[in-house]
């Protein structure tokens, strides 16, 4: 095997909670997360010699070690003991600056896809602890599926898959920093927080009406995106079950329960100039599109 060909899906969070902050410095969270069919491509190559070279054709994005991508094929050498020339493109369709975790996906996506180019039959929880070291959301980022996500991303708890639904997410022009969004968090009380307990009951129970209108996500108490009441309300108008910010931000999605009506919402947005995506939960995480 030389060329795999790879999705990096998409995360969102269902619900997001920040209980604490060790004194490392890294914040301890409570979160519901789903992996999602919106997601870059990225393709691997093993070529001759020694050196990774990363590329991306659409952004300018870093080629050293502070790409997330770049970052995960040093460290899965550095585990195994390997070296190796690869090649890494990426095609990028996740909106950066989102909260949707685009690079910790595309992290998970090299050493997955690493995993099997150099067939070192590492197990999941391996891979999930190199994960560790790269970025809080590679672990769940490898994982995939919906999930209970706790501590500082190491904790994850596979649940019982969503039923049909659709996603309509919208990305507003402002992008926001993760690291400033959560040194805001520590500076107020936070009056809304999501009720755990009730959550967990109603994915259990199937009560996805209940599980709907508990979605909380306390990052929109911190952080200044001018446009989330405006575009969660025009959700809850178009028919969304629930209308939530997802990780720190700037990205807004409404949850529908009706193909159509999520249909006519992200044609409403895009007819109103925003940048505007559908997409559907996916229960895994990396996927393998094709290799040779």
């Amino acid at each position: 095997m030389k060329r795999l060909l790879l999705f990096a899906p998409a995360k969102l969070n269902l619900s997001l909670d920040i209980l604490g902050k060790r004194e490392d410095g890294y914040h301890l969270l409570w979160m519901l997360m789903q992996t999602v069919s919106l997601g870059d491509t990225l393709e691997i190559e093993r070529v001759s010699g020694e050196g990774i070279h990363f590329s991306c054709e659409k952004f300018p994005l870093p080629k050293g070690e502070e790409n997330i991508a770049v970052t995960a094929a040093k460290r899965f050498l550095a585990e195994t003991g390997l070296s190796a020339g690869l090649e890494i493109r990426l095609d990028k369709k996740t909106p950066s600056g989102a909260g949707m975790g685009g690079g910790s996906a595309d992290g998970a996506a090299v050493l997955w896809g690493l995993n099997e180019l150099l067939e070192t039959a590492l197990p999941l929880p391996q891979l999930c602890r190199i994960g560790e070291t790269i970025g809080a959301d590679v672990p769940f980022c490898l994982t995939g599926g919906l999930a209970l996500v706790e501590g500082i991303g190491e904790r994850i708890l596979s649940l019982p898959p969503l039923p049909e639904c659709w996603f309509v997410v919208v990305k507003p022009e402002l992008s926001i920093p993760t690291g400033p969004a959560f040194s805001r968090s520590d500076c107020g009380e936070i009056r809304r927080r999501p009720d755990h307990a009730r959550l967990l009951s109603d994915l259990r129970a199937g009560d996805w009406m209940g599980l709907a209108s508990g979605l909380c996500n306390v990052f929109e108490e911190v952080v200044e995106l001018p446009e989330l009441a405006d575009l969660k309300r025009g959700f809850l108008q178009d028919g969304a079950a629930a209308a939530l910010m997802t990780g720190s931000g700037s990205a807004v999605y409404g949850l529908f329960w009706e193909e159509g009506s999520a249909c006519a919402s992200m044609e409403r947005l895009r007819q109103e100039g925003k940048q505007a995506f559908l997409c559907q939960p996916v229960g895994t995480g990396p996927q393998i599109l094709s290799a040779e």
